[in-house]
């Protein structure tokens, strides 16, 4: 009787063990995804390993603020009426969440530094009850001019810390979060690379010329910006501000990088055909 129940058993591992196999023969078929892949994702193991840290940017809306702030009468026809927002509760109620203010309204310390770079060397999260009464000792308020500090001034001096506590630069006055969340400065070791999401970046060498030199101010613009007056200047249209900006090497080289993926499509192209 008892090895009836030893078969048994062992007929039970042998099927269940079927099943498992079927299953993962199954999903690697259906999702193209290797044996390997789908084992690693069923004993709960990382299904990747990289040595850099992504940030997930949503590009478009600081493009379409900065082109509103330039000059109203260049608001994009097909998003009228179309804003979407996201509503955040702090000590003051309810308030409007925008991450485009994050920049906009950004502290001092960052006020020359680039759209681009201010996303890598950044995070932004709510205070803790400490951080909250350490402002940086750079801080000015936003009445005064403030110290200007380049990006690459500032990855060299951090963000101090009183006690082991890191220190939150603070938003303008105008934020509605500034007395709930900070922005901390993150090592030059440590950058995030940026995941554009939202539309198809604009091409350099083909499309509308001006909404291309109109995106690239905006992620690029040497001094920063908080309006789109900032970028356009003086300038006549986009294309003669971008041609007059004396862009870092760093930034000229992510700008051709950009349009890799296009070429690469195009000479996909030119070879089927």
């Amino acid at each position: 009787m008892e090895s009836l129940r030893d078969a048994a058993g062992a007929e039970r591992d042998r099927v269940a063990r079927s099943v498992i196999v079927k299953i993962v023969n199954a999903l690697s078929a259906s999702s193209e995804m290797g044996g390997p892949a789908v084992s690693a994702a069923l004993l709960g193991h990382a299904d990747h390993y990289t040595n850099e840290l992504f940030k997930v940017f949503y590009w478009y809306a600081y493009v379409q603020h900065a082109l509103e702030t330039a000059s109203p009468d260049e608001r994009d026809a097909e998003d009228e009426g179309a804003e979407r927002v996201v509503l955040g509760r702090t000590t003051a109620g309810v308030v409007v969440v925008n991450k485009v203010n994050d920049y906009v309204l950004r502290p001092r310390f960052f006020e020359r530094w680039t759209l681009y770079d201010f996303l890598r060397q950044t995070d932004v999260r709510r205070l803790t009850e400490k951080e909250a009464f350490l402002p940086c000792p750079s801080e000015d308020s936003e009445e005064s001019s403030g110290e200007e500090v380049t990006s690459d001034s500032g990855s060299s001096s951090r963000a101090r810390s009183t006690g082991g506590v890191p220190c939150a630069h603070r938003f303008l006055r105008r934020h509605p979060q500034r007395d709930s969340h900070g922005v901390f400065l993150r090592s030059a070791e440590d950058k995030y690379v940026l995941n554009f999401v939202g539309r198809g970046l604009p091409r350099a060498d083909k499309g509308d010329r001006e909404t291309y030199c109109h995106t690239m101010l905006v992620f690029f613009g040497p001094t920063g910006w908080r309006v789109g007056k900032d970028l356009l200047g003086k300038a006549p249209n986009w294309s003669d501000s971008f041609q007059s900006t004396q862009f870092c090497e760093e930034h000229l080289h992510v700008m051709k990088n950009m349009n890799v993926l296009y070429e690469c499509r195009d000479a996909r192209d030119d070879y089927s055909a």
